[in-house]
């Protein structure tokens, strides 16, 4: 484990290399270029011989809202705000169980929000900024209270501790802002890993933390300990070895990328409500959470406007030390307004979406992509 004073080390490093997030287009944004830490920038693989065809299931109970969701063989753990935290056979659509979600009180928890999984079991962290841990087999083993530190759609459970991409305020890591963190099991001690930088407005910075939000950004789990994060503002990816120590970054090399459009933003957002918040959401690329797709390759999915109420979806496909394999990869049927990544297994990829977010959506689709063979789909298609 990293003593606090390395990990703060590593934050300002990531500081260092971090694109300003305030209107200013990274370098090598919509371009082939790649960025310093990646060893070739030219495709390896011809983007046009792979196809993902998306295999998809509608969930015979929509879900209110969608925030994530975590996959494990057939088994799709969904936090639902308004159900609970559903477990779907994604075979089927079908809910086949509810898992309760208890507070510190031992009581019921109602309103799940995100679900983190890894080598340490489960944890669920709800609207009151609670994080609840279970073992592999769901049974409760900790439960404790981050108020001044808020996931953002995306954790990775790890024995000793999470890492949160998500937000967490100076009075709690005791120094810097943060976006990225670490959050420690025993004692709930919170570290930043990548900060806010500095001289940046208070408005500027509630964009910015609004776009790093549900619908783009995360980090994922590797085989060897280590893991990845991906910044949605600049379409940087970081990849950290299980020490939580950066190794690497390079910057996502998709043509339609661009960065944000901060200033477009709702000015008066809370007051203008949801629809005047997804609409300017939508209209951005979205970079999703990375996935990873064997032991060298992560694949990150990007939604692109494709109407007013929905978007198109394309896959990006990265070897660890930057280089592109493929990419702008047209994710052949996921075509919605609102999609996040679930997660991946070697030659798998699971979506979860719904049709439009305003009004909210009627529909809630899963979406498996098989990769291997030319990007067929490992069964036939269901819809």
């Amino acid at each position: 484990m990293m003593r606090n004073v390395e990990l703060r080390i590593v934050g300002l490093l990531m500081a260092l290399v971090t694109v300003a997030p305030a209107g200013a287009a990274p370098a090598g944004s919509g371009s082939a270029k790649a960025a310093s830490g990646s060893t070739s920038s030219g495709l390896s693989t011809d983007a046009s011989s792979i196809r993902c065809v998306a295999d998809e299931v509608v969930l015979a109970e929509p879900a209110q809202m969608i925030n994530n969701a975590v996959v494990q063989g057939s088994k799709l753990y969904l936090p639902d705000w308004a159900a609970g935290l559903r477990v779907v056979d994604i075979e089927t659509g079908k809910d086949v169980e509810r898992i309760k979600v208890l507070s510190p009180r031992a009581t019921e928890e109602r309103a799940p929000l995100y679900v983190a999984s890894g080598d340490g079991g489960f944890a669920v962290s709800g609207q009151k900024k609670a994080w609840f841990l279970f073992d592999r087999t769901w049974t409760p083993t900790k439960a404790f209270l981050s108020p001044k530190a808020d996931p953002t759609g995306y954790a990775i459970l790890f024995p000793d501790r999470f890492v949160v991409y998500g937000f967490a305020a100076s009075e709690v890591t005791g120094g810097d802002e943060a976006w990225l963190y670490v959050q420690y099991i025993e004692d709930g001690r919170v570290v930043p890993l990548m900060i806010y930088q500095p001289g940046v407005t208070y408005e500027e910075r509630m964009r910015i933390f609004q776009f790093r939000a549900v619908l783009s950004g995360g980090v994922a789990a590797l085989p060897d300990g280590g893991w990845v994060a991906v910044d949605p503002v600049s379409y940087r990816v970081f990849v950290f070895d299980s020490t939580d120590r950066l190794i690497r970054t390079f910057l996502g090399t998709n043509p339609r990328f661009h960065p944000p459009n901060l200033e477009g933003f709702p000015e008066n957002w809370a007051a203008q409500g949801r629809e005047a918040v997804f609409r300017w959401w939508l209209a951005q690329p979205l970079v999703k959470k990375p996935v990873v797709l064997d032991d060298n390759r992560i694949g990150v999915v990007v939604g692109i406007n494709d109407g007013e109420r929905v978007q198109r979806h394309e896959l990006d496909i990265y070897n660890l030390d930057g280089t592109a394999v493929a990419v702008g990869l047209e994710i052949e049927g996921v075509r919605a307004g609102r999609v996040v990544v679930a997660g991946s297994e070697p030659g798998r990829l699971v979506l979860v979406g719904q049709d439009h977010n305003w009004p909210p959506g009627a529909k809630t689709s899963v979406w498996e992509v098989d990769i291997r063979n030319g990007g067929k789909p490992a069964r036939s298609s269901k819809h």
